[in-house]
């Protein structure tokens, strides 16, 4: 069967790579890895953190919250100045058509965007308002005249959006009256942004919804393990709401946001093997750098090894590289120290995951 479609390029236009240079030197300059220490790392307390001086002029606290009602260990609040900034720079209209004053780009754009924001962790509630900006820019939610304010509010980034997910049954719908306008009873699942938003778009199985955050309230914060953004619980009790669309509107807005998510996760994985490359360049041990002190029987990342791909190998003791499938389990599946597991046909201590590789003659151990 032959198959004719037109040819598709994966690589970035020169426009987008643009973009991507001009994102990562502005992130680099404002939130940049020392910075991102200076907020979340020490165990100092500064910045939109608990715990922060209040005259810091770039705090913005959640607004009808009580001081009470913030968890002591919750990150709240955002980075106003990087906010400020990419307002700017017009990244939060950049799907917004350029007769209404945005850039009328793309997705694409947008998963620059995050990847570059996910590489830095950016304090920043950025993807959630393109989202949630997305889902008011439909035509049915373009059809309701209510929804006009909000879009030129986040496009504008003088407003913030958060996107709850709801669970299977966790949040029920009734018609209120005549039009789009709805009520929403239930609780959600931890939402990001919350605390800070003035709008929430509320995904169910059955459409999307917005609720006016500066009329209802906002939630406080809540613990959370990520310390870069704040997490909240919206509790809904006969909220209004405006509807912007049916299934189909969920389901793309789903989608829309397992991409720029998966992008952002990207961004951040990349970070993180470069991170780790260059710490076993410059790792000494045994008095010499451990990058070339390791044996060559040894599985090791190597600069071809990227998280793009998701490419391991392995090179065998003839130096050859082999593609391999590693085994990585938790901790409580790992040898422990000093026990003999098999390699290439004798026993060695100290092995601590294994990387099976189809072919005869291969690595089958990492040792420690």
């Amino acid at each position: 069967m032959t198959v004719d479609c037109a040819a598709v390029d994966f690589d970035l236009s020169t426009d987008q790579q643009a973009l991507r240079d001009a994102a990562a030197t502005l992130l680099d300059r404002m939130a940049g890895h020392d910075a991102l220490r200076a907020r979340v790392g020490a165990g100092a307390v500064v910045g939109t953190l608990p715990g922060a001086g209040a005259g810091d002029g770039d705090v913005r606290s959640p607004e009808g919250t009580a001081p009470g009602d913030v968890a002591a260990d919750a990150p709240h609040g955002y980075d106003a100045g990087v906010w400020s900034a990419m307002a700017d720079q017009g990244w939060l209209a950049i799907e917004v058509p350029a007769d209404e004053g945005g850039l009328g780009l793309g997705m694409v754009e947008l998963a620059v965007l995050c990847e570059e924001i996910g590489r830095r962790l950016v304090a920043a509630p950025f993807l959630p308002s393109v989202v949630a900006l997305g889902a008011l820019c439909s035509p049915e939610a373009r059809g309701d005249a209510g929804t006009k304010e909000w879009r030129e509010a986040l496009s504008e980034g003088a407003a913030v959006g958060c996107v709850v997910f709801a669970p299977a049954d966790g949040i029920s719908v009734a018609q209120s009256g005549a039009g789009g306008d709805v009520r929403l009873s239930g609780r959600s699942t931890p939402t990001v942004y919350a605390p800070s938003a003035d709008v929430a778009v509320v995904v169910t199985g059955g459409g999307v919804y917005a609720v006016d955050l500066r009329t209802e309230g906002c939630p406080g914060a809540v613990p959370a393990m990520d310390r870069t953004r704040e997490l909240g619980i919206l509790d809904f009790d006969g909220t209004p709401a405006r509807s912007l669309g049916g299934a189909d509107a969920a389901e793309l807005l789903v989608d829309r946001a397992v991409t720029l998510v998966s992008a952002e996760m990207l961004g951040a994985a990349d970070r993180v093997l470069s991170m780790t490359v260059e710490y076993a360049k410059d790792r000494v041990q045994f008095a010499s750098p451990s990058a070339r002190s390791r044996p060559s029987s040894t599985c090791w990342p190597t600069p071809w090894s990227t998280s793009r791909g998701c490419d391991r190998r392995c090179t065998t003791p003839r130096g050859v590289p082999r593609p391999v499938t590693a085994i990585v389990r938790c901790r409580r599946a790992w040898p422990r120290r000093g026990a003999r597991t098999r390699r290439g046909g004798s026993w060695a201590p100290g092995c601590r995951s294994t990387a099976a590789s189809a072919s005869p003659g291969s690595t089958t151990c990492t040792s420690t």
